[in-house]
């Protein structure tokens, strides 16, 4: 039996010579390794290029192997022969690691293995570059003199040495002409410098040889309920498709539509989300304030890594609400992260987890998830999920955070933390990787010394924000930022990605802003779908945000996910409603700044918001709407607790200088409830509103 494969990063072949290790190098934009990096970008599409050919070895670090670890086929990875082949509960229910407080950590180990063994396979290429030798497909190199020689041959060396994993940045551009391009050409010492494209698709035919994946079966986005299938249902011919596809039409022989993904970049106030709104779910990652009681950390990491929160649903009679006051009103990781699940895939292969990791761009993809979660680590180290779970609401017990279904290793709602094992994957030691030693990229120069062995060797580039001001990720344990620092670092980041608060008048300290609060049951509609909110203002429709739940259809061997949608595991998601918007309705306008809960206003304000759900091939399938003007639809009216919940809530924005301040982050408190969408009071009245299905 083979030895379990170890994933160490990036090691340098001669490492274990240096006294000191080179810092480690940063993992680049794809835009940018494309433009700027010729050499590097060359090595990583031929590499990427070679593990995805049939046969690749060892087998273990195959794409199709890799790719295989996160949903289907559902059978145990090679980089793991010893493993006990079946838990207590079932034959195999797979690695997910969603919806969890290990969701951000699982991942990164997960990209390390594929960043190594294309740095492996790019030093293999790089060698023969650097000598290349005189055979018929190589360019004759006769005209260059043996210092240029030497210098080119330095030149691959060094490109492979500083070689990592790329990102693709889409919280800045629309997706880059690199994906989409059949073939690319590279500047190499080979004749024939146009091949093919690894980043554009994974292709499950090549030749003759055919690498069918257990368990893609066509599937349909029935709307009518669980089972209901009309004539305008979406579905996804995984088992006929002999690649992957990316937002593609309903049909066996279809394309990818990229026009379609980059509706969501254009410049439209009134277009169906916009980047404008992926940022701001990106800037509320760091509404977190420094100095949170350090009993409560552990339900900052909740509320951050994932979009189940568990530690503030407390009450089994109100799963649908926070009932902890440890919520901080941050926008989950997880939220954008899904968003550009759906927003890619369509009813392709990336919005459905049983088949993302298949398409190439999931891995550029999660690359800059890494990316805003290792910024997220710089500016709040000490917000980890920590052995002790969490604080519950009495303010002195604790209880531990579960995973529902666990793993396939794991029991039913087994305990976890930042020990816990992150199966399949094991370090330099044998030992599998957890979440303590995932976390950050402290990175310790010394070969020999024991932490070593939780280096990462990768970076990734400062953030500049428009004003010049420079966030770098701390690397050196010896040189941490300060705390007054990282607060400043904070307000930098809250302005790269785009958050700009009103201000208020008469030189006003705070203003109150708004958002709605999310609550979805995974069950509610078969499959990944969105929920998106809008505001009516001047009869105009304003779409200003949306929840994504990032599905695995109806697979029955996913562990985790199974008793999610058995337990009842619901999908958070917050949305601010844009002020511009807000300002708009009329009892606002008459308002003295501070007096936003009047009941007029409250009232007006959730009158004005709507809701409804959307699957993956844009069809409508249930609106929020008055009862009272239901119409025929309140026969279709949707009646039970696996519907949307949607609350208004509000906070006080201010700065604690009391005075606009560059330097000084924008805080968030004094959080309060104004009620469900559904229940609205307006002269006296309560007015109801419930969820009607949209097609029929």
């Amino acid at each position: 039996m083979s030895a379990p494969y170890q994933i160490t990063g990036v090691v340098l072949p001669n490492s274990a010579d240096l006294e000191t290790l080179p810092p480690p190098p940063p993992r680049l934009d794809i835009s940018e390794l494309q433009k700027n990096y010729e050499k590097q970008f060359a090595l990583f599409i031929l590499a990427f290029n070679k593990i995805m050919e049939p046969g690749f070895k060892p087998v273990a670090a195959s794409f199709h192997e890799i790719a295989g670890i996160h949903g289907m086929p559902y059978v145990p990875w090679a980089g793991e022969p010893d493993e006990v082949r079946q838990s207590s509960r079932a034959p195999w229910l797979g690695y997910c690691n969603h919806a969890s407080i290990l969701f951000p950590h699982w991942h990164r180990p997960y990209l390390l293995l594929l960043e190594q063994i294309i740095s492996d396979v790019a030093f293999g290429i790089a060698s023969e570059f650097a000598n290349p030798p005189k055979k018929s497909g190589y360019e004759d190199q006769e005209n260059l003199t043996q210092a240029q020689k030497d210098q080119d041959a330095e030149d691959w060396m060094t490109a492979a040495a500083k070689l990592r994993f790329p990102f693709w940045d889409w919280t800045k551009e629309d997706i880059p002409q690199i994906f989409k391009d059949a073939t690319v050409e590279l500047k190499i010492p080979l004749k024939d410098k146009i091949v093919n494209n690894p980043l554009a698709c994974y292709h499950f035919e090549v030749g003759d040889v055919k690498r069918s994946v257990d368990g893609f079966n066509n599937r349909w986005q029935a709307i009518g309920g669980k089972t209901t299938v009309y004539k305008h249902s979406a579905r996804s011919y995984y088992r006929d498709w002999p690649r992957t596809f990316r937002n593609p039409g309903s049909m066996v022989h279809t394309e990818d539509n990229y026009e379609g993904i980059s509706e969501i970049y254009k410049e439209d106030q009134y277009q169906r989300g916009s980047l404008k709104n992926l940022r701001a779910d990106v800037a509320g990652m760091f509404r977190f304030p420094h100095g949170i009681d350090p009993r409560q950390c552990a339900n900052a990491w909740d509320e951050f890594s994932n979009t189940t929160f568990q530690s503030a649903h407390q009450d089994p009679n109100r799963p649908r609400e926070i009932t902890s006051p440890y919520s901080w009103g941050a926008t989950p990781l997880e939220q954008s992260h899904n968003t550009v699940h759906l927003l890619v895939g369509g009813i392709g292969h990336m919005a459905d987890n049983d088949t993302a990791a298949f398409d190439p761009i999931f891995f550029l993809h999660h690359c800059n998830v890494d990316r805003l979660l290792a910024f997220w680590e710089h500016i709040y180290p000490e917000y980890t999920a920590g052995t002790q779970g969490y604080l519950q609401p009495d303010g002195i017990t604790r209880a531990p955070f579960t995973q529902s279904g666990g793993t396939w290793l794991g029991a039913d709602s087994q305990e976890v933390h930042d020990q816990s094992p992150l199966w399949p994957f094991r370090n330099s030691n044998y030992n599998h990787w957890n979440s303590q030693e995932s976390h950050s990229l402290m990175y310790t120069s010394d070969p020999d010394a024991p932490a070593s062995v939780y280096n990462k060797y990768y970076t990734y580039p400062d953030i500049v924000d428009k004003a010049g001001n420079v966030v770098k990720i701390d690397t050196d344990p010896a040189k941490r930022t300060e705390l007054k620092v990282r607060e400043q670092q904070r307000r930098y980041l809250q302005d790269y990605f785009g958050y700009v608060p009103k201000k208020g008048p008469n030189d006003s300290k705070y203003h109150r802003e708004y958002f709605v609060r999310v609550s979805l049951h995974p069950a509610f509609v078969e499959g990944s779908h969105n929920l998106e909110v809008s505001i009516k203002t001047d009869k105009v429709d304003y779409k200003f945000g949306s929840v994504a739940v990032l599905s695995r259809g109806a697979s029955d061997k996913c562990g985790n996910c199974q008793a999610q949608r058995a337990g009842g595991v619901r999908v958070r998601g917050i949305v601010p409603i844009p002020y511009e918007q807000v300002s708009q309705l009329q009892p606002f306008t008459t308002m003295e700044e501070g007096e936003g809960t009047d009941e007029r206003f409250i009232g007006a304000l959730k009158e004005a918001l709507g809701a409804k759900l959307v699957l993956l091939n844009g069809l409508i399938h249930s609106n929020l709407v008055s009862t009272d003007h239901a119409g025929p639809g309140a026969a279709r009216a949707l009646s039970n607790n696996q519907t949307p919940h949607l609350e208004l809530v509000s906070c006080a924005v201010y700065q604690k200088s009391g005075s606009e301040d560059p330097d000084v982050p924008y805080d968030f408190e004094d959080w309060q409830y104004h009620g469900e969408l559904g229940q609205i009071k307006k002269d006296g009245k309560t007015l109801g509103r419930s969820w009607v299905l949209g097609y029929h």
